[in-house]
């Protein structure tokens, strides 16, 4: 018996091993499937507005029945409502990183918004949808967005208060401070061009600066610039 069982137990292992592996490789088709629905979406939502942009149009771009989109998203605002917490959730996820690591405020400051430009620019397209189709949302998924918004501009509040508390920032109000700095990179998107005359990197680094500028920053730029 003891045997028997030391020859099957292998053999199920290997069975459960194989069933697992199955369901990952199906997990990940279906979330790739998902994220290409978003991305046309994205573009259309961009190019069209979200009223001319029509389910059919969609499939038509993805070479897609309709009834395939629907097996992912109920309608079309569930789909501009996944895009719009896709923006969100990468920003709040951006924040969250920074406050994790140890960097002084300063440093910490330059880094948020070296990654908050990379992002606008990286998706672009998306990260227009998120400002201009934003009335069209459920007040739900709203609500939801308003949340993750406010808990980025907490944390950021945060971090330049903690600048303020060492003394390496000399601005009053922390929380003006995150509004201001948020709006200014929020709107790369909107002039950002591939053949203008700036790079992605050297728009990082003059936001950076000016970030700094804003909070009245008490330390040497040039270091905390190079090394973001």
């Amino acid at each position: 018996m003891d045997a028997k069982r030391t020859v099957r137990t292998p053999r199920k292992r290997l069975s459960d091993e194989k069933k697992n592996d199955r369901q990952s490789i199906r997990e990940q088709t279906r979330a790739f499937k998902r994220s290409r629905i978003l991305e046309v979406a994205s573009k259309c939502f961009f190019e069209h507005g979200y009223e001319l942009t029509t389910i059919e149009l969609l499939s038509n771009e993805l070479g897609v029945t309709k009834p395939f989109i629907y097996s992912y998203f109920k309608n079309k605002r569930a789909i501009l409502e996944a895009v719009h917490l896709q923006v969100a959730e990468r920003l709040l996820s951006e924040i969250q990183l920074i406050m994790s690591n140890e960097a002084s405020p300063d440093k910490a400051l330059v880094d948020f918004i070296r990654l908050f430009v990379n992002e606008n620019i990286l998706n672009q397209v998306a990260s227009g949808v998120f400002l201009q189709e934003q009335k069209h949302l459920s007040a739900e998924a709203l609500k939801a967005s308003t949340e993750i918004e406010r808990s980025v501009h907490r944390n950021l509040s945060k971090l330049i208060q903690d600048g303020i508390d060492q003394g390496l920032f000399e601005i009053e109000d922390a929380s003006m401070a995150s509004m201001a700095i948020i709006g200014m990179v929020r709107w790369v998107h909107r002039w950002y061009r591939q053949d203008g005359r700036h790079s992605p990197e050297t728009i990082a680094q003059k936001l950076g600066q000016f970030g700094l500028n804003m909070v009245k920053c008490t330390t040497p730029l040039d270091h905390k610039l190079q090394s973001a």
